[in-house]
């Protein structure tokens, strides 16, 4: 397509532009008051010699403009299928599924509520060509990494504190009953455990004895000692644990 574009030349007599052609360029000078004829010399040969010192003005730019517009117009005649989809990257998927994980862990949803056709149909309409986690992947590999992340993050709240232990037990909305332990940094306190008892009996004895595995998980997991004990639920017999 380059190639049709007739280029254009200066004539060194009247400095008019003049179309490439060579019969537009004789035509010219046979015109051109400001051109000397030069004798012994033949009207063709001193055309050809004046076809040879004339300037090319068409300029590299241009040459590459010209050769560059046709696979501009093409890209804009057969657009890309971009624009038509929502592409979901391996690492967006993941971000997306835990962030669905953790919608459902934070509001104590059931899990096979993944697979309910209303679940899968609102995940489309949010992001068409995506498909949310199941319910075997938020009660397993999703469970496992935000757990970890959680783990994570109270590890690093609680750095180098001087730790208390609190416990705590309530019924659910069902009458469970549940045992929920803590531990405060004296800024700030981080859920360590929470304990549906079924059907045991919150006695003394089965109080402590999730207390002490409290204390083992701190040193265990987070390599940390607790340093005081604050127990709402038979405190008498929780303070001779740590005596």
């Amino acid at each position: 397509m380059a190639n049709c574009l007739v280029q254009k030349v200066i004539c060194k007599h009247c400095s008019v532009d003049i179309s490439g052609k060579i019969e537009r360029i004789k035509a010219h000078l046979e015109k051109c008051l400001k051109r000397v004829p030069t004798e012994n010399t033949a009207d063709g040969d001193e055309a050809e010699e004046d076809c040879a010192t004339v300037s090319v003005i068409q300029s590299a730019s241009q040459s590459s403009t010209s050769t560059e517009n046709p696979i501009k117009k093409r890209k804009l005649l057969q657009p890309s299928m971009t624009s038509f989809s929502v592409k979901t990257t391996a690492d967006e998927q993941r971000t997306l599924d835990i962030k669905i994980a953790r919608f459902f862990y934070a509001n104590n949803i059931a899990f096979n509520a993944a697979n309910s056709k209303d679940y899968q149909e609102m995940i489309s309409a949010f992001r068409p060509g995506y498909t949310g986690p199941t319910m075997d992947k938020i009660s397993g590999e999703l469970l496992d990494s935000v757990s970890k992340q959680v783990d994570d993050k109270l590890a690093a709240g609680i750095g180098n504190c001087s730790l208390t232990l609190m416990s705590d037990g309530w019924s659910s909305v069902r009458n469970d009953p549940i045992i929920a332990i803590s531990i405060h940094t004296g800024s700030k306190a981080y859920l360590l455990q929470a304990t549906d008892c079924g059907a045991e009996k919150k006695t003394a004895e089965y109080c402590a004895e999730k207390v002490e595995a409290s204390l083992a998980v701190c040193k265990e997991k987070f390599g940390q000692e607790v340093r005081r004990l604050f127990c709402l639920l038979n405190s008498s017999l929780v303070k001779s644990i740590i005596a």
